[in-house]
């Protein structure tokens, strides 16, 4: 989303509905699979009672809900784009066998820093 833009405030509130409610996050995961981004909904009724039918009827949560206390919290910066791209070649070329991981990193570090300007 950009700022001050025509669709900014309502973009913005559709994000905040999709991601903040519980009731987002249950459309969500009902219509597209994807999993609460909300660690306390993984103790919630509605996900807690949700079978699976492909999977002869298991509870999901049973399988996330403890995997779910195991995971670390997730921050997404403004500027993950920047580093995903900075670390794109790099990471290809050490997985290819061309470069080193120390070197790759390093690599990726300044072209990170380049992009963001810092």
């Amino acid at each position: 989303m950009l700022k001050d833009k025509p669709g900014t405030t309502a973009a913005t509130e559709l994000l905040r509905q999709t991601y903040l409610t519980r009731e987002g996050q249950l459309l969500r995961f009902q219509k597209g699979g994807f999993l609460p981004t909300l660690k306390s909904l993984y103790q919630d009724q509605e996900f807690l009672s949700t079978e699976d039918e492909y999977l002869g009827g298991q509870r999901l949560f049973d399988i996330y809900t403890p995997a779910s206390q195991d995971s670390p919290t997730f921050y997404q910066n403004a500027k993950l784009n920047v580093l995903i791209e900075a670390l794109g070649g790099p990471m290809l070329e050490t997985l290819q066998g061309k470069k080193k991981a120390a070197d790759a990193i390093k690599e990726a570090v300044a072209a990170y820093n380049a992009k963001k300007g810092g």
